[in-house]
């Protein structure tokens, strides 16, 4: 069963559920078809906080379930499966990390390579949902004027080809300063999207 049928399936029983005066029953069929997308990010999370390592995972399970409703709760009409998948996986992150890690301060960027080497080699299913989410703050940020395409591209560089300040305001023939503020700002506002603050 491909990607997209799944998906479908979702934003099918997402509508029943928003409609339905039984809830609970479409709310525990959705669950099942999302247990093992619920049982792999908190497996994620686990790897990128430590934090998390202690936490059972029953007890990370049943946080997650809270951050599934919230997500069902603000799905829009407009919104297809894949975003209503990437909806979920982003209200399951900051359910848990506002549970367990209420003054965590993350920074999206780091150790992209190292996360991207480690999701390829799970279930196709699942290996872009995390991009997807990404990639869908950045598209929205960016189209709302409130990230510049421009420092997203320097944010890349750097943080994926290790280029140095120096040598990127160089290309670009700015001072160096200018090129820190510009990810030091566009950090700032990844961190703050995915919090979900804007």
């Amino acid at each position: 069963m491909g990607n997209e049928f799944k998906q479908k399936i979702i934003k099918d029983l997402v509508t029943l559920w928003k409609s339905a005066e039984n809830k609970k029953f479409y709310f525990e069929k959705i669950l099942k078809r999302i247990d093992k997308l619920i049982i792999y990010k908190i497996g994620i999370l686990k790897q990128q906080f430590k934090q998390l390592s202690n936490v059972p995972n029953q007890d990370l399970y049943n946080t997650a379930i809270f951050g599934v409703y919230r997500a069902l709760d603000s799905v829009k009409d407009k919104d297809s499966g894949a975003t209503i998948q990437a909806r979920i996986l982003s209200y399951i992150k900051e359910e848990i990390r506002k549970t367990f890690m209420p003054h965590k301060k993350e920074i999206v960027t780091e150790n992209i390579e190292k996360w991207e080497n480690e999701i390829e080699s799970k279930e196709p299913e699942f290996t872009n949902i995390e991009y997807e989410e990404l990639q869908e703050i950045v598209n929205k940020l960016i189209k709302n004027f409130q990230l510049p395409k421009e420092d997203f591209d320097i944010l890349l560089d750097h943080v994926l080809n290790n280029t140095p300040y120096k040598k990127i305001a160089k290309d670009l023939g700015v001072h160096y300063t200018t090129v820190a503020n510009r990810i030091k700002n566009a950090k700032k506002l990844l961190r703050k999207a995915m919090e979900g603050k804007i």
